[in-house]
Parts: structure tokens; C-alpha cells; sequence
């Protein structure tokens, strides 16, 4: 009944879709001043406000849309059952595709800033966690719609099967064991016609996408998701997929380097020990002193790992 029970109630409401707002209640311009506490103050731009007034002399039509942030404006007289019908369909549509484009912005974000943190890793294992858990903070955007409850794994095509890698949800149990060991004959159809296409496939409820790396090798992500999934889920999960392809394809990349590198050094410790067969034996201890020491002075297992295949170039 006024301006200020209003702006108690959309502050405790944000979520609200629609007001139809009195320009005049204590006072003659109460609605204007919520227009603006509510645009300015609360920083909410998706509340569709529609001004309605009885005396438009005082607030002239022209003079306020310039001025305030409205979305539409209605004389009392004009808002016939049919008029208010059309405007609160229109005003409910245009808060929906106000909030999935939104979404869709929050969502490129969290792709570009998820990017760089995958790529750190250097362990399948804790990569695949890592892309599930982007993928569930993905669909869970907090954006006034539905949420998804979802459960997701990760399964690699190893020595001609397929092997399940991490889980989260239902599938939180699956982790390092053999697909066909691991769900249901549907997923498992689903899971390696992806494999079979590596093309994206999805219903109302499931998504699932199989990728391959330059070296042959083969991962995929099986989802199910308690919302319907639409269109514009696709094409985020579409764009995720393919970050998380790269990233993968970099972790493999590295992994040959690495692989490279500890045969080269390998080989040159071969050649010393067919020379010297007692300085061979040397560079054996030091490079096992230079782990056992990087651990007992706290460096990650990683550059402990570092330091000991860099070693036996000392």
C-alpha cells in the first residue's frame, strides 16, 4: 500500500518477475522513488516494472520512461483484462529470456576461467574430478531457474575397453573400475556409441560426448541430469567438452615429453654405467638420495619426482 512496504518486499523477494507499481501512494512521486531504489540500490535489472498511474498529468508518460529505468507505463484506465493479460505475458517472457541470457553470459565466464585452472594438472585422475566438477558448477549456475541435480562420469577407452576414471553423484562409486562393471546396459550403449561417432548425444535428460586426442586415445563424458536439458544447455556443454578435450590433449602432449625426456636421461645413464660400471651405481644413489631428501624437506611429490630424473645429469 505504499513505497515503503514495497521496497521491503522486493528486497526480501528478489526474485520477483513482474511489479505493477503506483506512481502515486504516500506521496505523489512514492513509485518513482522505488524505480530508483530498486534499479540503483538493490542493483536488480531483471524485475520487469510496469508504472501504472491514474493521474498521468503528474507523471507525463514521455517524461518518465526517458527518466527511469521502467519497461512499461499504463494509465489505470487503459489496463482492460485482455491489455493486462498481454502485458504480464510479455513482461514474464521478456524476465525469462533476460535471465538465460544471463545465464549463458555466467556460463561463458566460468568456461573461460575454468580453462586455466584444468590445464594445470598433470594426472588424469585428478583432471577428470576436475572437469566433472566444473561441469556440475556449470549447470548449477545460480540464475532464478531450475537447478540440476546430476550425477556424471568420465570413462577412458584403455587397452580396448572402456574404463571408467572418476564419477560424481550415482556414479560417485565408479572411479577405476571397467565400465561394463560399473552401470546399466543403457549407459553403457550410450557411452560407446559415443565412443563409436565422437559426435555429442543428448535427450531431455542425458548428455554424453566422446572425444580423441591427436596420439589415438579415447575419453568420454556421460551425464544425467535431473532438468530437462534445452537447447542453449547443449551448446554449453558442447563448448565445455571442448575445453575439456584440450586439455586432455595437453596433459597427453606433456606426458610424451616427459616420457621423452626420461628416456633420453635413461639412456645417458646407460652409457655411463657400460663405461663406468661404479659411476653408474653412483648416479643411481644420487638420484634416489635427491628424492629421498626433496621429501624429507617438504617439496611436493611432483618436484620431488623432478629432482630425481634431473639428477643424474649432475
Amino acid at each position: 500500500y505504499s513505497g515503503a512496504e514495497t521496497r521491503e518486499v522486493i528486497r526480501s523477494n528478489p526474485d520477483t518477475a513482474l511489479l505493477l507499481l503506483d506512481v502515486v501512494m504516500e506521496s505523489e512521486d512514492a513509485g518513482l522513488k522505488v524505480v530508483r531504489y530498486i534499479r540503483e540500490e538493490l542493483n536488480n535489472p531483471f524485475v520487469r516494472i510496469i508504472l501504472r498511474t491514474g493521474q498521468p498529468g503528474q507523471a507525463p508518460e514521455k517524461e518518465v520512461i526517458s527518466a527511469y529505468d521502467i519497461n512499461d507505463y499504463k494509465e489505470k484506465t487503459e489496463l482492460t483484462s485482455e491489455r493486462l493479460y498481454t502485458t504480464i505475458m510479455a513482461s514474464l517472457r521478456a524476465y525469462r529470456d533476460l535471465h538465460l541470457i544471463d545465464r549463458n553470459r555466467r556460463s561463458l565466464e566460468q568456461i573461460v576461467e575454468t580453462s586455466p585452472q584444468i590445464m594445470r594438472y598433470s594426472s588424469f585422475g585428478q583432471l577428470a574430478n576436475e572437469v566433472l566438477k566444473h561441469l556440475s558448477d556449470l549447470l548449477n549456475l545460480d540464475n532464478g531457474l531450475q537447478t540440476c541435480s546430476d550425477s556424471s562420469m568420465f570413462v577412458i577407452w584403455d587397452r580396448d575397453q572402456p574404463f571408467c576414471l572418476a564419477g560424481r553423484g550415482d556414479f560417485s562409486d565408479v572411479g577405476k573400475r571397467q565400465l561394463r562393471d560399473a552401470t546399466t546396459n543403457a549407459v553403457i550403449h550410450r557411452v560407446l556409441a559415443s565412443f563409436e561417432t565422437l559426435k555429442p548425444m543428448y535427450n531431455d535428460h542425458e548428455y554424453c560426448v566422446a572425444f580423441q586426442s591427436a596420439n589415438g586415445a579415447k575419453h568420454a563424458i556421460y551425464l544425467q541430469c535431473s532438468r530437462t536439458l534445452e537447447q542453449q544447455d547443449h551448446e554449453l556443454l558442447d563448448l565445455f567438452s571442448t575445453t575439456a578435450s584440450a586439455a586432455f590433449e595437453n596433459l597427453h602432449l606433456n606426458k610424451e615429453i616427459e616420457a621423452t625426456q626420461k628416456e633420453i636421461i635413461d639412456t645417458l645413464g646407460e652409457m655411463i654405467e657400460c663405461r663406468f660400471r661404479e659411476m653408474g651405481n653412483h648416479v643411481r644413489r644420487v638420484s634416489e638420495y635427491a628424492y629421498i631428501l626433496a621429501m624429507k624437506t617438504g617439496m611436493s611429490e611432483e618436484d620431488a619426482e623432478l629432482l630425481k630424473f634431473a639428477s643424474p645429469m649432475h
